[in-house]
């Protein structure tokens, strides 16, 4: 714990201006939630150096969706993807007799969705992101800079 608090404490006092850390993590949550599951490494990267942004927020904010919280998340963007499409999601499989092309013909009706859903609750998300952290790193810079100017 003492680790993750050290890290956090890390993030919240980057020598950057409360705009562009919060935008950071924004960016971070957007990169996420996108599509293109094993690039979102390399699209943090180019996101910090084209916009001159911190890294760390932007790499901690594209890893919100990893093996653990795929299946969740997928699940409920493709489903999102799927409402606002006004299409139905019933996949019937036979899983006793499955073939390749019944996979490929139900990916089909899912690809749709799932990179509509997930753009949009990509971009839902990272524009809650941004005043949240905004705020909260703003609070945070504040209450540290009068409790350290008690402690001169």
């Amino acid at each position: 714990m003492k680790r993750v608090k050290a890290a956090l404490h890390d993030i919240l006092t980057l020598d950057v201006s409360t705009k562009k850390l919060a935008l950071a993590c924004a960016i971070g949550i957007w990169i996420g939630f996108s599509p293109y599951l094993g690039l979102h490494t390399l699209m943090a990267v180019l996101a910090s150096s084209i916009l001159r942004l911190p890294i760390y927020p932007i790499l901690i904010g594209a890893h919100t969706v990893n093996p653990f919280t795929i299946p969740f998340i997928y699940t409920f963007t493709t489903a999102v993807g799927s409402t606002l499409l006004g299409t139905d999601l019933n996949i019937n499989l036979q899983w006793d007799n499955i073939t390749l092309k019944e996979l490929w013909e139900t990916q089909k009706s899912l690809l749709l969705p799932f990179w509509l859903g997930t753009h949009v609750v990509g971009a839902a998300l990272s524009i809650f992101t941004y005043p949240i952290v905004y705020y909260i790193v703003r609070g945070y810079r504040r209450e540290n800079s009068e409790s350290n100017l008690w402690q001169r």
